[in-house]
């Protein structure tokens, strides 16, 4: 493979295994039949908010619990995802925007979590 297309080749790899390209699937992958969750899932990986929802926010949280929950109101629930999509990207960037705290809180409970 010449050099050009090796270079063509991993700028393509590169954009499909980012955040914004997995932020990109996520609106179809919630229109299709079934829903699917799995670039929601990747774009919260990539984003570097790992795949604790906690870090996403209440609201997805909620919104997954209905969806996956004892009592799902799956149509509701995908409804309200979808409308606040927008809202979770903004979210999301706000959280990458803040840089981590370089002191160790004053009463940790569990003193082996910290170096």
């Amino acid at each position: 493979m010449p050099a050009k297309q090796q270079r063509q080749h991993a700028r393509q790899q590169a954009r499909q295994q980012s955040a914004d390209f997995a932020w990109q699937q996520v609106a179809g992958q919630l229109a299709g039949q079934p829903p699917q969750l799995t670039a929601l899932y990747l774009w919260l990986r990539r984003c570097g908010l790992g795949l604790k929802l906690t870090h996403a926010g209440p609201r997805l949280q909620g919104l997954l619990r209905s969806l996956y929950g004892r009592d799902p109101a799956a149509g509701q629930a995908l409804g309200q995802l979808r409308q606040s999509l927008s809202t979770l990207h903004s979210q999301a960037e706000q959280q990458k925007a803040k840089p981590a705290s370089a002191l160790r809180p004053l009463n940790p409970v569990h003193e082996k979590d910290f170096p």
